[in-house]
Parts: C-alpha cells; structure tokens; sequence
C-alpha cells in the first residue's frame, strides 16, 4: 500500500503524524510526505519528502506578520482570523498535490485536519482520505466557517461544500472531548531527532520546569512572557530550563545561575525530566505535556493555542494565563497544587489507554480494501 501523508511544513502541523508514517512503514507499506516551504523538519523524520511547490519561502522577514496571506474576495473572519493564511497555503498547494498524487499514485493520502485539499486531491483520484488530528482542535475537518475562504477552489475541482474525508484519526483524550464516529488514537510524541545532553541525566536537587514558545512564536511575539518567568525564577526553588532553539535571548540579560538555555532537544525527553512545562499552547507542546503527565501553565497567543489552553485549564490539568500575570506565585502553585498534578496523571493514563497507531493502521488497510471515498 502507498500512503501519501500531506500538511504544512512546519513543525506543529507535520511531527502529530510522524508516528502514524512510523507504523504504516513498519507494516510494510511506502509513505511520501509531500509539503512545502522548505523540508527540515521533514527531514528530521527519516521518512522521504517532495517538496511541492519548490518555489515558496516560508522565512520570516524581519517584523513581518506571516501567515496573513490575503485571498482574493475573502474578507477577514474576527472568528477565524488565520483561515485566509490557510486558503492562502490551499491555493499555492493544489495544483502540486494533484500531480504528485497523479504520478505517484498513492493508495490512500492522509492529511492534518487544517489541509483539508487532501480529501480534495484524493476525491478527485477517487481514492480515499483520512483527516488526522492534530491536538485538542476536534473535528476541524468538518467547520465550514474555518474553510469557507477555500470553497471557491473547492467547486473548481468538483466539489460543492466541503471535501469530506473517508475517516478521521482522533488523538483528544476522551474527557478532553471527542470526534463523534472517528478512530481513536494514541498520541505518541515526536520531536524531532538528536543527541540529548547530559545535563538530562545528572542529579538534581530541584524540580524542574520546562519553558518553550515552540519554533514559531517567538518570531512573530518575542519572548514576553519567558521574561516573566526569568524575573520570577529567583523567587522560585526550582531550575528552569529556556527550550528557545533559534530564538534571540539577547532582551532576557544576565539570567540567574537556576536558568538554563538550551538549542534543539526533543520536547518528550525534556519533558521526562520535569515537573511543569511553561508554554504557549501549540497543539504538539500540549499534547507531549499531556503525554509526560506534567501540570502546564498555558499563556496562547493566536491560532489554536487559546482553544487547547482552555481546554487544559477546564479539565484542571494546568494553569491559564497571560504574559502579565506570569509571576512567582503562579509558578508555585503550577508546582505544589495537587489537584493539578492528580488531573495531569489521569489524562496521561487516559492517553495511554487509547489505541496504538498500529489499530489505526489495520483500518487505514481496510479502507483501502473497500475502496471507501466520499465526495
């Protein structure tokens, strides 16, 4: 079977899936990621990758506000303020997904829920497709509010509405919320390859607090709130651990000899270290605190992040916050309160108990079997 996996280049939106590509490799079967805007993080994965529109830069000039992409005729939705970035990314992707799925003619494409002109591509191959979730943003594949700048591009290609997908992979652990009739699977965290430091694995007489804004944020909104937590670090008995990998640290200054800043180290074993993770809500950073069974104090931004940090403060597996109200007390109670760090190990255990992506990947094969598309 040939599994052609598409989504954005970009590390929240490509590593959820990278488990799934995992096991359908060691059942046998080829996978193809096809992406844009540059392959690094695809190429951290060990599984191969086309680059489908060769042309695109997805960098980030100085002071540019990207993914706001205007589309032709789409006025802004204040409800769904990054949906023309992605009718933006829908448009420039197309045509390049088509061909690739026409030459290499895969059995089945599997696509994150936001790209959704992979149900398109595999409608009009009369294959079928399957939505992966991502994190705690359940059902996207069917909100025509957030798709609705693509439906021009979606009638050119055949279909009115929204392309629906074959099956929908569901990664939300069930008291977080659920995909009605999807097919549950274990988030199992990737982040990325490498060597681990040794400081990992020496001895220490303090808990530990990991502190990330993922690999987007601090380029469009700095490092606010990593600010707050410097200054509250010396009020605070407990060694904190920056995980800025490329971002500028110059405006943090001198730190305190209980912060540490590191480069690239792969969130999950960072995180098996820990006692809390401090972080801005990106879906992967969410749902790997879920996985480490950490308490999480959320401060989101845009996007998705206020919904998965709303998500985590409601079931009381963390703390919600703006960068204002980041301060030493807040960071006392993520560390001593009890009834977070109850609720963090009974959603790890929730998580733990849902199927492997090897069940996923026997349905995935019994799809292809009955030829099941949709349109």
């Amino acid at each position: 079977m040939r599994v052609l996996i598409t989504c954005l280049s970009a590390h929240g939106h490509l590593f959820p899936m990278i488990s799934t590509g995992w096991a359908l490799r060691a059942a046998g079967h080829e996978v193809l990621i096809a992406t844009c805007g540059g392959l690094a993080p695809v190429e951290r994965t060990g599984l191969p990758g086309v680059d489908i529109v060769p042309d695109l830069d997805m960098g980030l000039p100085e002071g540019a506000e990207v993914g706001r992409e205007p589309t032709p005729d789409t006025p802004e939705d204040p409800e769904h303020p990054w949906a023309r970035f992605f009718a933006f990314m829908a448009e420039t992707m197309i045509e390049g997904l088509v061909r690739v799925v026409e030459s290499w003619r895969p059995d089945v494409v599997v696509h994150e829920e936001t790209l959704l002109i992979g149900s398109l591509a595999a409608i009009h191959a009369g294959i079928p497709s399957v939505a992966h979730g991502i994190g705690l943003a359940h059902n996207l594949s069917g909100a025509e509010a957030f798709f609705r700048p693509q439906l021009t591009l979606f009638r050119r290609y055949g279909v009115r509405g929204l392309p629906a997908p074959s099956a929908v992979i569901d990664v939300s652990p069930p008291s977080m919320g659920s995909v009605q009739g999807a097919w549950p699977m274990r988030y199992l965290p990737y982040n990325g390859s490498g060597m681990l430091p040794g400081w990992l694995f020496t001895p220490r007489d303090r808990p530990r607090i990991a502190v990330t804004l993922g690999t987007f944020t601090p380029h469009l909104a700095g490092l606010g709130p990593v600010e707050r937590v410097v200054a509250a670090a010396e009020q605070t008995e407990a060694e904190f651990v920056l995980a800025l990998d490329g971002a500028d640290i110059s405006a943090l200054g001198e730190l305190p000899p209980t912060v540490r800043v590191t480069g690239w180290v792969p969130l999950n074993s960072l995180l098996a270290t820990c006692a809390a993770v401090i972080h801005h809500g990106g879906a992967g950073t969410t749902m790997t605190a879920i996985d480490a069974g950490i308490p999480q104090l959320v401060v989101p931004r845009d996007g998705d992040q206020p919904l998965n940090a709303a998500a985590v403060h409601e079931r009381g597996l963390g703390l919600l916050a703006t960068p204002e109200e980041v301060d030493a007390k807040l960071v006392d109670a993520l560390l001593h309160d009890p009834d977070l760090r109850a609720a963090a190990g009974q959603v790890r255990a929730e998580l733990h108990a849902m199927p492997p992506a090897a069940t996923v990947v026997r349905q995935i094969e019994l799809l292809v079997q009955t030829k099941t598309v949709l349109s």
